[in-house]
C-alpha cells in the first residue's frame, strides 16, 4: 500500500492542466463555529445566530461561514489530486472572496495549474503554483486564490511501499 498517489508527484504536472476535484464538503454550524472560536475570531456574525437574524435589520438571514474556514477547505478538497506529496507550503496569495457561505452550503474546488520550477536548494523537488477555486453547490463560485507548494520527485521517492521490507521507516515492530 503506497502513503500517498501515484499521479502527483512534481513530475506529473503540466503548466495548463485543469482540475475539477471529484471531492465536496457540506458545511456544518458546529465545524464553522468550532474553527471561528479556536481560531480566536470574536466577529459574531460567524456563531450568534440571533444576532444575524436582528442585525442590520435581518438582513443576513443566516450566520456566515469564516472566510478562514472556507479557504481552509477549498485548499483541503485540492489537496489529493495536487499536495498530497507536499514537502513544503510556500505561499498564498491573490485570495478573494466572491459570495458569502453558509452553514449547510456544500463546497467544491476546481485548479488550475499555472507555473513549475525545480527548486535550486532541493534537488529532490520543485514549486507547483496553481489557482484554486471554491465553488458551492449551486456553481456560484464564492472563492479564489493562488498556492505555491513544494512537491516531491518521483524519481527522489522510489517505489517504496509502506510497511514492506524496503521501507526505511518501517513502523511494525520486529519480532
Amino acid at each position: 500500500m503506497s502513503l500517498t498517489g501515484d499521479h502527483n508527484y512534481f513530475e506529473d504536472f503540466h503548466v495548463g492542466q485543469l482540475f475539477r476535484h471529484r471531492r465536496g464538503r457540506t458545511i456544518t454550524a458546529h465545524g464553522n463555529t468550532y474553527f471561528t472560536l479556536t481560531t480566536m475570531n470574536t466577529g459574531a456574525a460567524h456563531f450568534n445566530k440571533h444576532m444575524m437574524l436582528t442585525y442590520l435589520g435581518g438582513r443576513f438571514p443566516e450566520r456566515r461561514v469564516n472566510g478562514g474556514y472556507t479557504i481552509s477547505l477549498v485548499v483541503g478538497l485540492t489537496s489529493q489530486d495536487i499536495a498530497e506529496n507536499t514537502v513544503a507550503e510556500i505561499g498564498f496569495s491573490k485570495i478573494r472572496s466572491h459570495r458569502a457561505v453558509h452553514p449547510e452550503d456544500t463546497l467544491y474546488a476546481r485548479s488550475e495549474i499555472l507555473g513549475l520550477e525545480d527548486s535550486p536548494e532541493r534537488p529532490d523537488a520543485g514549486t507547483v503554483h496553481y489557482r484554486f477555486e471554491g465553488y458551492n453547490q449551486n456553481d456560484e463560485q464564492v472563492l479564489e486564490g493562488e498556492r505555491i507548494i513544494l512537491v516531491k520527485k518521483r524519481a527522489y521517492c522510489g517505489a517504496v511501499e509502506f510497511g514492506t521490507a524496503e521501507s526505511s521507516s518501517d513502523p511494525a515492530p520486529k519480532t
